[in-house]
């Protein structure tokens, strides 16, 4: 081996214990005492500690969170604290790590689990195990507002949105209905309040609970002087050609033949989409879905106190109800359960409901009313029926084929 070589190894070799050298050097320095000036442990690197004795830990500021992204219209991260003032710059407090102490309630979308969340700088995000969401519910993002609804499919019903439809059209306007059958009025559920202000979110509304539309504003004015009857078995059987309405592009509101292809399934297939099990209440009675049903007005379903009613109900109350337990079997929205909410009516300008009722609208018409499907508190069956269309009901969408 020539002389340049061995100084060539020589001189690698020197440079790689240099660099092996340095890097024990700072990986050593790597360590860091929160709490003294006292050195860190061998082998912390995060020691927390005031003197040498000190047993206890981080105590991380306690707070209430409100909300976990910035309400909309304010800029400060303070809004989402209770009891918090001033301007907090949300891109300055990236990794604000706090305990949520707030009561939770699994019941109330905007009720948290205790524990630790990190402001990431758009969202407080949750430190810790959370349920898992059923990999047959997906997210769908309405490109006109933004708003995100979870959804999945049904079997031969399709895929429908779990979530009650809350877009506001710039036809709209705040009101609680009126004599004029093509009236584009929409107000927020709620209970015990003052009708006059149908516009004005009230501290019970979530998310989930969507609008109460009157019919034209739902169709967006489709059908405002179609009188024949499109029931399911009809002559006039239809709409014809699916109504998009207020649903985002791709989706529409669902008819009365296709509301009952949904019913069917449900009632068929109980323990997909709810907590029925044969232990506790299944098979109904009838064992399967009777087909007189999808032209029968008024409850159908199972002749017990336990069917297919109960099976699309939410276990959850709306926030603030009067009323107690819902009796609702549905799987949560997570879990993929239809999850109807007892968000109740607005009908000749009276809330009528909340707490007991929830009232859809299907697209399709009879004379100068809609028909409608009605689940109830407690209730085994579902209504079918009409009803007149200046009544201010809730809307689910189905994708289109």
């Amino acid at each position: 081996m020539s002389l340049v070589s061995n100084s060539l190894i020589q001189k690698n070799t020197f440079y790689l214990i240099l660099i092996f050298s340095n890097f024990i050097f700072f990986s050593l320095k790597a360590q860091v005492t929160i709490g003294s000036d006292e050195p860190p442990l061998n082998g912390a690197l995060l020691d927390l500690k005031e003197i040498g004795t000190t047993k206890k830990g981080l105590n991380l500021p306690r707070v209430i969170l409100t909300s976990l992204i910035i309400p909309s219209g304010e800029t400060s991260l303070s809004t989402t604290i209770s009891g918090a003032t001033g301007a907090w710059e949300k891109d300055n407090h990236i990794g604000l790590l706090v305990y949520h102490v707030g009561k939770y309630d699994a019941c109330d979308s905007q009720s948290f689990p205790q524990g630790l969340y990190v402001w990431d700088g758009n969202k407080w995000q949750y430190i810790g195990q959370k349920p898992p969401r059923a990999t047959e519910v997906e997210e769908f993002t309405d490109s006109r507002d933004g708003q995100v609804y979870l959804y999945r499919n049904f079997g031969t019903a399709g895929d429908w949105m779990l979530e009650n439809m809350r877009y506001i059209d710039a036809s709209f306007t705040a009101g609680t209905g009126s004599d004029d059958l093509t009236g584009r009025h929409y107000a927020y559920p709620k209970v015990n309040t003052d009708p006059s202000t149908p516009g004005t979110i009230p501290s019970s509304w979530r998310l989930e609970q969507g609008l109460l539309y009157s019919y034209s504003a739902a169709t967006l004015g489709e059908q405002a002087e179609e009188t024949v009857d499109q029931g399911q078995g009809e002559a006039d059987e239809g709409p014809s050609i699916p109504i998009q309405g207020i649903c985002p592009q791709g989706w529409h509101i669902p008819s009365d033949r296709e509301w009952n292809d949904l019913e069917r399934e449900i009632y068929n297939n109980a323990e997909t989409y709810s907590q029925y099990t044969s232990a506790n209440g299944l098979p109904f009675n009838p064992t399967t879905w009777d087909n007189i049903w999808e032209t029968t007005d008024n409850p159908r379903g199972s002749d017990s106190s336990e069917g297919h009613g109960k099976a699309m109900l939410s276990t959850c109350p709306p926030v603030n109800s009067p009323y107690g337990i819902t009796e609702g079997k549905s799987l949560t929205i997570e879990q993929g359960g239809f999850n109807a909410l007892l968000t109740g009516t607005i009908t000749d300008e009276l809330d009528f409901a909340y707490g007991q009722g929830a009232v859809f609208y299907t697209s399709s018409v009879q004379e100068e009313r809609a028909w409608i499907r009605y689940l109830y508190r407690q209730g085994s069956a579902v209504v079918r029926g009409t009803y007149p269309r200046n009544a201010l009901f809730s809307i689910r969408c189905k994708r289109n084929n």
